[in-house]
């Protein structure tokens, strides 16, 4: 007796209905014409009833949506198919930067934009306004007067103590002139009467997370309901030649975390006589 496994993935036909995937297509005509143990006749095709209309998968729909996978927008590009409107969104002519976050910080129902002007700058907000359908600069800072002072190569937008709004994580990769103690900082984001602040927790990490920091990620490892941190490390200048550095873990609860490198598996064997992690690996990026 044959088993019946259906695996769904939807995407839009040309005429506007939802057709099933080319594998589910196959595995519904298959089924047709096997039979069962027994010596039963063949099982009638699989129908399955979308707003109102019948499709036959293994007949009309199957062809066509074999159609739509031969001419696709990426079988033959069509410039109708993608339009470029960054003019029309900019917030001013020449509008430039090395990183873009699209994120609705002020929680508006609306994707906002923060960017970044080059690999070490302060952040810039913009606000999209449903209005004028532009990205403006915001009205005000969204930091106190010491956060204005921050510099960052990258952010990590991401909601810690569970509240619905996004906290704020700067990250900074610590080399040549993006130097700081203090590389990796977060921000608690409040929302009081639909504008955005960030305040520092000063008391995030038990010591200094110092090091060449090229990307963060959050993530929940132990499955505990808090978010857990990774951060991927670069090079450290030594005075021979750059030396790799450890990538490192730590346990969050809210605002807080605890470093448990220890848990990535041979990152911290060091070797003594020549003063080097032999399993560090330069992190470019995480994900």
């Amino acid at each position: 007796m044959s088993k019946k496994v259906t695996v769904l993935t939807p995407f839009i036909s040309r005429r506007g209905l939802v057709s099933l995937t080319f594998i589910s297509v196959l595995a519904a005509c298959a089924m047709v014409r096997k039979d069962d143990d027994s010596g039963k006749a063949p099982v009638a095709p699989v129908k399955v009833s979308l707003s109102g209309h019948s499709v036959d998968l293994a007949g009309a729909e199957l062809k066509q949506s074999l159609e739509d996978l031969e001419s696709g927008p990426t079988k033959n590009f069509n410039p109708d198919y993608f339009q470029n409107k960054a003019k029309d969104y900019a917030p001013f002519e020449g509008f430039n930067f090395e990183h873009a976050y699209a994120v609705d910080f002020d929680h508006d129902g609306y994707t906002d934009l923060v960017t970044l002007d080059s690999n070490y700058a302060r952040p810039q907000f913009f606000k999209f306004d449903p209005e004028k359908k532009k990205f403006l600069p915001l009205s005000y800072s969204p930091f106190d007067a010491e956060g204005n002072t921050y510099w960052a190569s990258f952010l990590n937008f991401v909601d810690l103590n569970h509240d619905g709004v996004l906290d704020l994580v700067m990250g900074t990769l610590n080399q040549d002139i993006e130097v700081s103690k203090t590389p990796i900082r977060i921000f608690e984001g409040k929302i009081h009467k639909g504008r955005i602040s960030y305040k520092l927790v000063k008391d995030a990490f038990k010591q200094d997370v110092v090091g060449p920091a090229t990307a963060l990620i959050f993530f929940d490892y132990d499955l505990d309901g808090q978010l857990d941190l990774f951060v991927g490390n670069w090079f450290s200048k030594g005075k021979d030649r750059p030396i790799p550095q450890v990538d490192r873990l730590f346990k969050g609860k809210g605002f807080h975390f605890e470093e448990v490198t220890y848990l990535l598996e041979g990152e911290m064997k060091y070797d003594r006589s020549n003063k080097l992690y032999v399993n560090a690996r330069p992190t470019q990026g995480v994900s």
